[in-house]
């Protein structure tokens, strides 16, 4: 499953690519402290949002993750969901996977280098 899609408009992503790779290393650094501070972060979200912190400990730890990074086994997702859409008359065409990934988008490969 792919846990979340971040999704921009190309012309946009074109005129300041500069302000959405910023937007994701601040995005993934913030979620890379959430998940390496638990105990910090899910009590300060829970009280500011009126949730009980166990929540955040139990949807981290048994249904959800949201890592921002793009991994090689979610793109194998989204294209297994258009094929299965596609066998389903759901969807009618689609293009590859690839070609819809912005070439600065935050992937395993990207953090790699």
């Amino acid at each position: 499953m792919v846990s979340a899609v971040l999704a921009g408009y190309g012309e946009k992503l074109k005129a300041k690519p500069e302000i959405y790779r910023e937007f994701q290393r601040v995005l993934h650094a913030s979620m890379e402290y959430a998940r390496s501070h638990p105990d910090e972060v899910f009590p300060a979200v829970g009280k500011e949002f009126n949730i009980d912190p166990g929540f955040f400990q139990a949807w981290f730890s048994r249904f959800s993750d949201f890592p921002v990074v793009l991994s090689d086994q979610d793109v194998k997702a989204i294209a297994l969901l258009w094929d299965k859409a596609k066998e389903l008359d759901i969807l009618k065409s689609y293009p590859p996977v690839q070609d819809t990934i912005w070439k600065d988008a935050l992937t395993e490969n990207a953090l790699a280098k």
